[in-house]
């Protein structure tokens, strides 16, 4: 799960590289954020707040450091609001980890000093301005409003008035109290989530971002379309370990989009195949975006648990991209890739090897029940060795000092690389918890809730449908973690209430909210995979939502037909999964507009409402999809026969 700080949001575009005593100062910062990790990985976590302050503030230090206010304000130097805000955020650290027993074990939290409280602004305002920094405005300005919205509560109309809380309230409870930034959320991050950050990101600098380009290349490249079927198959494996959308293109997509345009796709259509393809490394397994680990602490259940009931949904994402991508191959007559650039299988072996041997090791220790702490820390230690092993072993460039040094570089830059993946993700949660805390202190979660409920009359349909509506709309300017939080706090009890399991609640919420980086006006994924491909960023965002269509209509899909998470029997998971692709495939081919030949409007209308029939859980409406497909390709086939003739 390893992403720069450019993970989210377009507020990476600032981030230039410090040089210098400040450089010093960063490499030392994000050394040590990754050493503690690990330590705390392998000997167990420290006292509860201190993890966490530690986590944070360290984070926030390295983002200050690393990422310039805006673009106007980037130098190669350390400004000196950035190297004070910095200190102060370590500054706040200290003070939290000295004072730890005296604010959770004595319940200072309830009784908190004027020094509290002022460190309290001082640090909400910094962890804000860090948001700002990594996510982009929207998200710094929505905590700060929900903050505001706890202050003037009587003052409000309708579901939203609330008797109100004073400052001090608001800033002791955001603050040091567990509903606050160092909350539960904030634990899972600092702890589960950072030890597979490090894991992806030494496991890509070790060797793996170029074993997935191979794999991709042998396992694609002789299919119709083979460029685009390249990105498609690169960063759905790149996924396997990364889970972030913008890292996915940043690291594929400056080899794929290339290719792309050079076989013919237009420059639109490749930033949107990248955009859509790595928008599903968040939803694909065995380590899936960061909210996937926050689900499984929710809910109480093992992580193998969600990533297992997330493989068929990720498969069928995947499909309806790849069978796009065919179909749109042969509407523009676009062939394989040339033999020659397609590597053979004995002269990657060891490059596989290296990358699959520590991920087939992490699964197995999943498997086997071992914390998810423990094995991303073993999986961290099996990456390292494995690549050691085969670099000072089985390599003859150069003494043994020099490969000796090598392994060190890389597995420092992969420490590096990871530990400001770390802080940016520490961020995000952290500024969630602002807003999760405003909501517990307020109730507007349960009142939004219960409009859904009251709304839609127990009506299961019309209640998924608004609260799709509702996951959308808090997605738009949000990533997906602190729109999964939010919008399962909002929409999740009122689905639950319905009858509705609460683990598919929370999957539906978590894969809108992957989507939330395609949707426009913000799509961040898209826009950076525009800028990558030189087109417009407007078009690209619309053509990557076409192309990722299963990531809207599968969460909608297993609300109903939860089979296709596994629940139920094998024959009926099975039924489900075949209904489910060969829906997908059929919307594919109407939104295209091509099938084997080309179709009508009407037929490719007809073709895709189908499909769409043919996903709800119901024989009749199956039947009827099934109806309406064979006669839209009924009717293609005759006017093409016709033609022909």
């Amino acid at each position: 799960m390893q992403v720069d700080l450019s993970d989210e949001q377009a507020g990476s575009a600032y981030d230039a590289p410090v040089k210098g005593f400040g450089g010093l100062i960063v490499s030392c910062l994000c050394l040590g954020l990754a050493l503690f990790h690990l330590y705390t990985a392998a000997a167990g976590p420290f006292y509860a707040i201190s993890q966490r302050a530690i986590h944070i503030g360290v984070g926030m230090g390295i983002i200050f450091l690393t990422i310039a206010p805006s673009k106007s304000l980037r130098t190669r130097g350390l400004l000196i609001a950035d190297a004070l805000a910095g200190f102060f955020s370590l500054a706040i650290t200290v003070y939290v980890v000295v004072h730890q027993y005296r604010i959770l074990r004595d319940l200072g939290y309830a009784d908190p000093t004027d020094t509290d409280t002022a460190l309290g602004v001082l640090m909400l305002g910094l962890l804000m301005e860090a948001c700002r920094r990594v996510v982009g405005w929207e998200f710094a300005l929505l905590c700060l409003l929900f903050l505001v919205y706890g202050a003037v509560g009587p003052w409000l109309p309708g579901i939203f008035e609330h008797s109100g809380f004073s400052i001090e309230t608001l800033i002791s409870t955001s603050f040091l109290n567990p509903m606050g930034i160092y909350g539960s959320m904030t634990a899972i991050s600092a702890t589960t989530i950072s030890i597979y950050v490090l894991f992806g990101s030494i496991l890509l600098t070790t060797g793996g971002a170029a074993a997935f380009l191979k794999v991709a290349l042998i396992v694609a490249g002789r299919v119709r379309g083979g460029a685009a079927q390249v990105a498609v198959v690169g960063s759905s494996i790149m996924g396997m370990v990364n889970g972030s959308a913008v890292a996915n293109v940043a690291t594929v997509g400056t080899m794929t989009i290339p290719l792309m345009k050079s076989r013919g796709y237009p420059a639109y259509f490749a930033g949107a195949v990248e955009a859509a393809a790595s928008s599903g490394g968040q939803i694909m397994p065995p380590i899936m975006g960061a909210g996937a680990f926050v689900m499984a602490e929710i809910l109480g259940v093992p992580y193998m648990k969600i990533a297992i009931m997330a493989i068929i949904p990720a498969v069928m994402y995947y499909v309806v991209i790849s069978a796009t991508i065919y179909f749109e191959a042969r509407k523009r007559n676009l062939g394989a890739l040339e033999e020659d650039m397609i590597p053979r299988l004995r002269d990657v072996g060891r490059d596989i090897f290296i990358f699959l041997f520590p991920l087939i090791f992490l699964l197995v220790l999943l498997t086997l029940s071992y914390t998810p702490r423990f094995s991303g820390f073993a999986a961290v230690a099996c990456c390292i060795g494995v690549y050691a092993i085969a670099r000072l072993a089985l390599d003859r460039d150069g003494d043994i000092g020099s490969r000796l040094k090598d392994v060190i570089i890389k597995v420092y830059e992969g420490c590096k690389q990871g530990a400001k993946t770390i802080a940016a993700i520490g961020v995000m949660i952290a500024g969630s918890q602002i807003i999760v805390a405003v909501m517990g202190l307020t109730g507007v979660g349960v009142k939004v809730s219960e409009v859904i409920f009251a709304t839609s009359q127990g009506n299961i349909y019309l209640g998924v449908a608004l609260a799709f509506v509702v996951n959308l709309l808090l997605g738009l300017s949000l990533p997906a973690v602190p729109s999964y939080l939010i919008t399962v706090a909002v929409v999740g009890p009122a689905l639950i209430n319905m009858g509705i399991e609460p683990v598919v609640v929370h999957m539906f919420s978590f894969y809108l909210a992957c989507m939330s980086g395609l949707t426009p006006p913000v799509a961040a994924t898209s826009f950076v995979a525009a800028g990558l491909a030189g087109a417009g960023v407007w078009k690209t965002s619309w053509c990557s939502c076409r192309l990722a269509l299963a990531g809207y209509f599968v969460p909608v899909i297993f609300v109903f037909h939860p089979e296709i998470l596994g629940f139920g029997t094998p024959l009926e998971v099975a039924g489900a999964t075949m209904f489910g692709v060969t829906g997908c495939i059929l919307i594919a081919a109407g939104f295209t507009g091509y099938w084997l030949w080309p179709l009508k409007f009407w037929q490719s209308a007809l073709i895709a409402i189908g499909g769409s029939a043919m996903m709800i859980p119901q024989p009749s409406a199956q039947l009827v999809g099934s109806a309406m497909a064979m006669i839209g390709f009924g009717a293609s086939y005759l006017s093409r026969k016709q033609s022909a003739g």
